[in-house]
């Protein structure tokens, strides 16, 4: 078990014995202490260490420095002194803090890049969208900068708490907590949306919708693997001469579109077939031989050079699109009742 001092709050310093501002090895160093092993290399450059079993995410600077910058945590033990965070609904934790609206800041995707974007369009006057109070509630991230905190929510619960240095907090966000965001979390209702609602899938949706995905990779496997496989077999089958016996139209007609030919299969049994002009590269002409194939057992379903050579495409291509257009199909007829639910709701 996991010492319960690791989730510990230290409001920007760290969590535990994770201090902000420490290197990669450092923060190695205090992880083992508490019998934390991890494969983070800490010569390495990556800027994110996840630790699954811990619900615990560390995110380093991408400055060169290399040292701890933010801690995100999705435990539930994570605590402020003996008060459990996570799950409490949010105004709870802004009540706790005792913070003003207007020290607050909505912003969901936190990193050096969105920060910067924001930061131009501010520069650039350019209007920045306002995330709407209830849409916030549901899955935004609200945080206290000047604590260095960030709490991300679902339907007003705290999941995840960001721990960081003021001074690396976000500056730029999509609006602040306010009177009607507190008014819905204390209630706990959170009214419904005009327009596109998210509906959460149920686990049976969800395993349908897996199964489609895996559907679509198997089955044009399959296909391309039945195409390759009858290819093979039609180029090991051996050339069989067939004499022409008659051209349809006959001459002076000057083109044939059709050739009566007669030829023997593998056993001595003689075999006669009408085949049509696209079955051959080259044109027969009456009295002429060609080579013709067939598959073992088959010797009555012949086909010219033209045909065999491309068995596996003419075999494998429309079934694929077959199986993908179903799959298109039934994505929409899923995507129509998912709205149809949200409407409903």
């Amino acid at each position: 078990m996991v010492n319960p001092s690791l989730w510990q709050v230290n409001i920007g310093e760290g969590v535990g014995p994770l201090t902000l501002g420490a290197t990669r090895r450092q923060v190695l160093e205090s992880l083992q202490a508490f019998g934390i092993q991890t494969s983070f290399d800490p010569q390495g450059h990556e800027t994110l260490l996840r630790i699954a079993s811990l619900s615990l995410t560390l995110v380093f600077a991408d400055d060169g420095s290399q040292v701890l910058r933010r801690i995100d945590i999705a435990n539930p033990q994570v605590c402020f002194a003996n008060w459990d965070i996570l799950g409490k609904p949010i105004h709870k934790a802004v009540r706790l803090f005792k913070c003003a609206d207007h020290e607050t800041l909505w912003c969901s995707a936190y990193d050096e890049a969105s920060q910067r974007e924001l930061e131009l369009n501010l520069d650039r006057n350019s209007e920045v969208k306002v995330t709407g109070d209830a849409e916030s509630l549901r899955r935004g991230t609200l945080w206290i900068p000047s604590l260095g905190l960030g709490f991300t929510l679902r339907e007003s619960k705290i999941v995840e708490l960001h721990v960081t240095q003021p001074e690396y907090a976000p500056k730029f966000g999509t609006g602040t907590w306010n009177v009607a965001q507190k008014t819905m979390s204390e209630l706990g209702r959170i009214p419904k949306r005009s327009g596109k609602i998210a509906v959460e899938e149920s686990p049976r949706a969800k395993l349908v919708r897996a199964s489609l995905k895996v559907s679509l990779m198997i089955a044009p496997g399959m296909i391309v693997w039945s195409a390759i496989d009858l290819q093979l077999k039609w180029n090991r089958a051996p050339d069989t001469p067939a004499t022409v016996i008659a051209v349809i139209p006959p001459p002076p007609a000057p083109f044939g579109d059709q050739f009566h030919l007669r030829y023997l299969d593998e056993n001595s049994q003689p075999h006669e077939v009408i085949m049509e002009r696209m079955d051959f590269f080259d044109a027969p002409h009456m009295d002429s031989i060609v080579n013709i194939r067939y598959l073992p057992g088959s010797p009555e379903q012949p086909l010219g050079d033209r045909r065999y050579g491309d068995v596996g495409m003419t075999y494998g291509v429309p079934r694929a699109g077959i199986v993908v257009a179903i799959y298109m199909a039934i994505q929409l007829m899923i995507e129509i009742y998912r709205w149809f639910r949200a409407r409903t709701r």
